[in-house]
């Protein structure tokens, strides 16, 4: 519940006016010893009163400013055809020429029409900030604050946008005139009925008519409780000035309003809540319009501010030097951040503050590393426009900044010609005098080679002009590059490093929002809230090539051509659209679960049985874990699952991942397995992650980067070596694993089989003694897997299943399963069926048992007695389309 602001309330109103024991006030409360008071008549005649004064005001001022400036023209063009063409007079109207007002009139009824609107300019009062200063003051009254004060209140009703003041008083007309109390209910129902709060509900895809009945129905409909309903719409008022005084908003608009609503009542989030939008929801996305009202105040007072910007080659001063190639090669960002040809730089403080501190501190070179898409040319925008409008150190002041990607330098075929095209840019920006260079993807400098016997690195080229001359220079460049090419050269050692994190999810949808309606408008699309937080959530988790918010941003345009080209123009976008444009491009099942989905989810133990005999237990746990993750369960923080199977060999471990990657992941080829044995020295967990500073060196690390949607095998997982255990230990714990050069490897969309056979004599000993399954789990628990595994690799494992070995009869239903493939395939190959009598498949069941090896003798059989007599038949052409051959006991055959 929020806090309470002790309100005055002047109980002493009559029909709507105030009287004079309030001091004029309908309510007030006191900050820190500044008094905050609303002064505006709410009376039906008041309000009228004043709309009709302002339309009056209005027609008074146009008239007026139109005489002044018709007069001015008409004397103006006579002037001119009597100076130029006085033979023209004759055919201007007789009654034109006769009207004449004086200059001295013209000038007095301009002059008055400008000091009317002065005069109301004048009336405009901002926010005070002030109000942020708590604590509020207690125990005070009408009287104390009058002799206090001396009756010198601030009127919060100035610092209402036009707008807000309008639907405050649309609100109380309303009231008045249906006879009813203006109070929080009818003050809200106003404010969704406005065009600022319509379209917030839109963009969670609510029809606002139907919002609005709904409201209706719900809060005042006869019999409604409103007790206390005024003073909590007082109430409401309070926090919306005091909200814009705490956010440095210069005005009260309809979204501090709406938004003073919900925190003042709880009940109207309850409300939302059953229209299906969650409170935090509905707070994030009235902070998104909040948010973007005060962006465009900001970028306003940007525009004033860079309206005094120089931004010519010669600088203010006028002593600078022209620099035409790096016009050519380059991008001034300080005119493009003048005209409004950059992107808002939406957060970054931080790393800015950073940057200009380096700079203060004087360092001459700055260089951002970050991972591909983390913003780091985002950053140095947002340097641009702080530099437009003068507010940086002294170093920076007066200056311009030139973006120069370093693919101009060095592009051609010639190196010499690199670094002459790199000796030339620099020299042009120190003779400017007003030049900071900003060199984009700096490691493409490193590692060519430039001059003859001698020759040099293009990056101490680089360095040994800047350290010569004291350019103020910044550059960007990824984490890996750095590590790998810039670490330890000149260049890096003399260069102040900053890293540039990826954003948080809430300071990405920020940025998206900031972007959204530019998309909007390209597009012809609108996104829904929804649809703007899943790009990020989405992006962050399946696209991780580059980082947020690049990849988010541009999955808003994807989609938004998506459905731009599917539904046509002016059409909502979506959250189940951005899941389908992630389906597309990785095959990862991110859309609504659909209801032939939900069919199959909850029939998953009988459908991963049509090719697992036996097993109960292995199948019923893999199905709860993927109907977990399905239903967004899982937190998305671990893999989906992370299982260790164990049982002798032949009993079904493999063949249970490799239905689960057919029924679950849309195919065996989905799956990614590793043979453990083969990774039993120390030595090993590089070929796994990578070999220290070597990209694309790690098999599964990269396996898991280029497919991250997958089953991970890990078959004889007690095989590998001890070191690469704890690395697993962090995938089942975290979901992730950073590689050999730095990158974090996501493991959040993986499910995790380790198959093993420890304990598998023990399984044995015990299934042929009568124990139960959960009896022999308890005991390898306790004692087998002891030998192999730490207890904290065992605890992270969301089951631990054992496989038990095989009966007769589950071989004979192998046996079945194994024909019926063969029988479908040749049926689908060459047309012909395949009939094997029951039996047939008994004795090839009896012949293919073993209580050691499990079903692994049964396939050795299948292929000896079934498909080698098919491929001697199929190449003898024995048998014609449509024909059907039957195989019988002791591999009798006819052809049918």
């Amino acid at each position: 519940m929020e806090e309470k602001v002790p309100l005055l309330i002047c109980d002493k109103s009559d029909e709507g006016h105030i009287r004079k024991a309030c001091r004029g006030s309908w309510m007030g409360f006191s900050v820190h010893h500044h008094f905050f008071a609303w002064q505006r008549d709410l009376s039906d005649e008041a309000i009228k009163g004043r709309r009709i004064a302002e339309i009056f005001d209005s027609i008074v001022n146009f008239v007026l400013m139109l005489v002044g400036v018709v007069g001015l023209l008409h004397m103006g063009i006579l002037k001119l055809i009597n100076f130029y063409v006085p033979e023209y007079l004759e055919y201007v109207p007789g009654i034109l020429q006769k009207i004449y007002i004086p200059l001295w009139l013209l000038i007095i009824i301009i002059m008055f029409v400008m000091s009317r609107l002065v005069r109301t300019a004048l009336t405009i009062e901002f926010v005070k900030k002030e109000a942020a200063d708590h604590p509020y003051d207690d125990g005070v009254s009408w009287e104390s604050v009058a002799k206090y004060h001396h009756g010198a209140f601030n009127n919060i009703a100035y610092a209402f946008a036009p707008r807000a003041m309008v639907a405050f008083e649309e609100a109380a007309l309303k009231s008045h005139k249906a006879g009813v109390e203006f109070s929080l209910y009818t003050l809200f129902e106003h404010l969704l009925e406005t065009p600022d709060v319509k379209s917030i509900l839109i963009r969670f895809e609510l029809p606002p008519d139907q919002v609005v009945r709904a409201f209706h129905d719900k809060f005042l409909s006869e019999g409604a409780d409103h007790a206390g309903a005024n003073g909590a719409m007082w109430q409401t008022i309070a926090k919306a000035y005091l909200d814009a005084a705490e956010n440095d908003d210069p005005k009260v608009t309809v979204f501090h309003l709406f938004d003073a609503c919900l925190m003042v009542d709880p009940k109207f989030g309850e409300f939302f809540e059953q229209l299906g939008v969650q409170p935090k929801v509905l707070d994030n996305g009235v902070q998104w319009f909040r948010f973007m009202n005060h962006l465009s105040g900001e970028m306003r007072s940007f525009r004033r501010a860079a309206f005094r910007k120089n931004t010519s080659d010669t600088g203010a001063a006028m002593t600078g030097l022209a620099t035409p190639l790096l016009n050519s090669i380059g991008e001034d960002l300080t005119k493009a951040a003048k005209f409004g040809y950059l992107p808002v730089t939406v957060g970054r403080t931080s790393e800015i503050g950073s940057m200009l501190r380096a700079f203060e501190s004087g360092a001459s070179s700055v260089i951002l590393t970050g991972q591909q898409g983390v913003g780091k040319m985002s950053i140095v925008e947002g340097l641009a426009e702080r530099m437009v409008t003068e507010d940086v150190p002294e170093i920076l002041k007066d200056k311009r900044l030139i973006r120069v990607p370093i693919t101009h330098i060095v592009s051609g075929s010639d190196p010499g010609q690199y670094q002459q095209r790199l000796m030339q840019v620099m020299v042009e920006a120190v003779r400017s005098g007003n030049t900071v260079l900003a060199f984009e993807g700096i490691e493409g400098l490193f590692g060519v080679r430039v001059g003859g016997g001698t020759s040099q690195d293009l990056s101490d080229t680089l360095a040994e002009l800047l350290e010569k001359t004291r350019l103020t220079a910044i550059a960007t460049t990824t984490n890996e590059a750095f590590r790998t090419a810039i670490s330890g050269t000149r260049f890096g050692s003399m260069a102040t490093k900053l890293e540039v994190n990826q954003v948080e999810d809430n300071d990405a949808i920020q940025i998206l929002e900031s972007r959204v309606f530019n998309i909007e408008a390209h597009h012809t699309v609108y996104f829904t809230y929804r649809a703007i937080e899943q790009c990020v959530t989405m992006a962050r988790r399946f696209l991780q090539d580059e980082a947020l918010p690049e990849n988010a941003i541009k999955l808003m345009q994807e989609t938004a051509v998506y459905v731009r080209n599917k539904r046509g123009a002016n059409q909502l976008v979506r959250a189940e659209d951005v899941g389908f444009v992630i389906t597309e491009k990785t095959n990862i099942p991110t859309e609504a679960v659909n209801q032939d989905e939900k069919d199959k989810l909850l029939r998953l133990e009988d459908i991963m049985h049509e090719r697992v005999v036996g097993q109960d237990e292995a199948v019923k746990a893999v199905s709860a874990a993927l109907r977990r993750a399905r239903a967004d369960l899982s937190g998305g923080k671990r893999p989906i699952a992370n299982f260790l199977f164990l049982g002798p060999t032949g009993v079904g471990k493999t063949e249970t991942a490799k239905t689960l990657a057919e029924v679950y992941f849309g195919g065996e080829d989905r799956m990614t397995r590793f043979d453990m044995s083969e990774f039993q020295d120390a030595q090993s967990i590089y070929r796994l992650i990578g070999q220290p500073g070597q990209q694309g060196t790690g098999l599964l690390t990269e396996a898991i980067r280029q497919n991250p949607f997958t089953l991970l095998l890990l078959d004889e997982f007690e095989k590998a070596d001890a070191s690469l255990l704890n690395v697993f230990l962090q995938i089942f714990d975290d979901g992730r694993v950073t590689d050999s050069v730095g990158r974090v490897v996501d493991f959040t969309n993986t499910i995790i089989i380790c198959t093993s056979n420890a304990g598998s004599n023990y399984i044995q000993d015990e299934v042929k003694a009568g124990t139960g399954t959960e009896i022999i789990k308890q005991g390898l628990l306790d004692q087998e897997l002891k030998k192999y595994f730490r207890p904290e690799l065992i605890n992270r494992f969301d089951g631990v299943i054992v496989y038990t070995p095989l009966n007769e009869e589950q071989i004979e239903d192998i046996a079945h399963l194994m024909i019926g493939g063969i029988e479908k395939r040749l049926y689908e190959q060459k047309g012909i069926n395949l009939d094997v009598t029951e039996r047939a498949v008994a004795q090839l069941a009896i012949k293919g048992y073993s209580p050691e090896f499990g079903a692994r003798p049964m396939r050795r059989v299948i292929q000896s007695d079934i498909e080698d007599v098919l491929a001697n038949i199929l190449l003898e052409g024995r048998v014609q389309r449509n024909q059907t051959i039957v195989i019988d006991v002791d591999g009798a055959v006819n052809i049918e």
